[in-house]
Formats: structure tokens, C-alpha cells, sequence
């Protein structure tokens, strides 16, 4: 009988051996740079752009997207996107015509241009952004910079 366990509990720990081997090829864990580096290779083909800078000593990372620019928590387990800044609202179908992300100074500096479609075309939003910390934006109107939240 002792020898019908021994034998039982070798075969239960070889096949839970094999199933989390088979587990970590199917699903590897990877370094949070890793990941980052698979993300970037996922949002190239879609326009996507990632920029990795340093903001307030930190080491940071965006995805600027679609006029768009998220803050990007890069774990090893996932790559999770929080959006910091975009154009104001407009009323009707917007197209993404430029879009640029640089760090000046202390400042990281973004210039969205999002376009109406259809008659007239003109301008529906967008402008120079600027943060220190990726988290609170000012845009630039009439010469001064202004907390995005101000009218």
C-alpha cells in the first residue's frame, strides 16, 4: 500500500511539473522592458507611437495614438494605458493630421492637430501641450500656458 502511494504521489508531481512547464512556455513571464518592447511592435502597424523619457526623476513611458496620449503603466504582467491628454471635444467625424511628442528642458512637450471631414474641413481641435510630470497638461492660448481644466 505504501508503495501504491509513493508511486502515485511521483506520477501526480511529474504531471504537475509538466503542466506548469507547458504553462510558462505558452505564457513566458516577462520583464516589464520586454513587455514594453512587445507593445511597441503591437501599436507600430496602428500609427502608434511610444516615447520613454525621464519626468521628475521617474522613468516614464506614453503612447501618443490618434491624437491621443496615454501614460503607460509597463508591468510584467501587462502594459495598461491611462489617457493624460486630447484635442477638446468636437461635434462630428475628426481625423488625427499631425501629432509630435518631444522633451525641452523640463518640459515634455506634445502638438495635437485633429481636422474636421467633410465640408470645410477646418481645424476641430488640438494645439502645444506641455507637463512636467505626464500627469498635469497645460496648453499654450494666446501666448500663455494655461491648465488644460481652464476654459
Amino acid at each position: 500500500m505504501l508503495k501504491l502511494l509513493i508511486v502515485l504521489a511521483v506520477i501526480f508531481a511529474v504531471i504537475l511539473l509538466a503542466g506548469a512547464a507547458a504553462y510558462f512556455h505558452f505564457f513566458p513571464i516577462l520583464s516589464p522592458a520586454q513587455r514594453l518592447a512587445r507593445f511597441k511592435e503591437e501599436v507600430r502597424p496602428k500609427n502608434g507611437t511610444i516615447f520613454e523619457t525621464i519626468l521628475e526623476g521617474k522613468p516614464t513611458a506614453f503612447l501618443l495614438q490618434d491624437c491621443k496620449l496615454y501614460l503607460l503603466a509597463v508591468t510584467a504582467e501587462a502594459v495598461k494605458k491611462e489617457r493624460v491628454l486630447e484635442p477638446d471635444f468636437y461635434l462630428g467625424f475628426t481625423t488625427c493630421t499631425r501629432q509630435e511628442i518631444k522633451l525641452e528642458g523640463e518640459y515634455l512637450k506634445v502638438f495635437l492637430s485633429q481636422q474636421a471631414v467633410g465640408a470645410g474641413g477646418g481645424n476641430a481641435g488640438g494645439g502645444n501641450y506641455r507637463s512636467k510630470n505626464g500627469r498635469d497638461w497645460e496648453k499654450q492660448k494666446d501666448g500663455t500656458w494655461r491648465p488644460v481644466t481652464e476654459p
